[in-house]
């Protein structure tokens, strides 16, 4: 027996105020039921603005270290650009012309003794220091002579294309 009907047969309350009250509480179930979803629904479509939330400020940090990168790789080109350039403009402008001639003038590429023939001028130029021996890329002729001024340029731009740079004397 339902607390309901006891007070019922103990006349504490009619039935129509039980059927009152009854009907009072279905309605509220009901309402709180609905409630209850709109309050599911509503966490839920927090939680959803939460992650899309998380999701936008994580792919705009992705974006900008993307940036960043970009930036850094664009800068190492140029860089890169750059220092060939100067390469090339110190090889242009210090090229020893017309520097062949019937003298054996020996030298060492890393373990290896190499000889070019070379003028007489040129020789002396070389054992004082004024002129040097650099790596050519040019096929069949793998080396050419520089200016020393245009040598310790390149000497700081690409050591290894350097072969032959004898200190100055005084």
């Amino acid at each position: 027996m339902s607390l309901k009907d006891q007070l019922v047969k103990a006349g504490l309350v009619s039935a129509k105020q039980a059927r009152q009250v009854a009907h009072r509480e279905r309605v509220e179930r009901k309402q709180s039921g609905e409630t209850s979803a709109q309050l599911e629904a509503e966490a839920l479509a927090e939680e959803v603005r939460r992650e899309r939330e998380a999701q936008r400020v994580t792919d705009q940090q992705l974006a900008r270290e993307q940036q960043v990168q970009h930036v850094e790789r664009e800068r190492q080109v140029q860089e890169r650009e750059r220092r060939q350039a100067r390469i090339e403009s110190a090889l242009r402008d210090g090229r020893i012309e017309h520097w062949q001639g019937a003298r054996a003038y020996y030298f060492t590429d890393g373990t290896r003794i190499e000889s070019l023939s070379v003028s007489d001028d040129v020789a002396r130029r070389l054992q004082e220091g004024t002129a040097a021996i650099v790596r050519s890329e040019t096929p069949g002729a793998p080396y050419t002579l520089l200016h020393a001024a245009h040598a310790a340029r390149l000497q700081e731009l690409a050591p290894e294309r350097v072969v032959t740079l004898h200190p100055r004397q005084i």
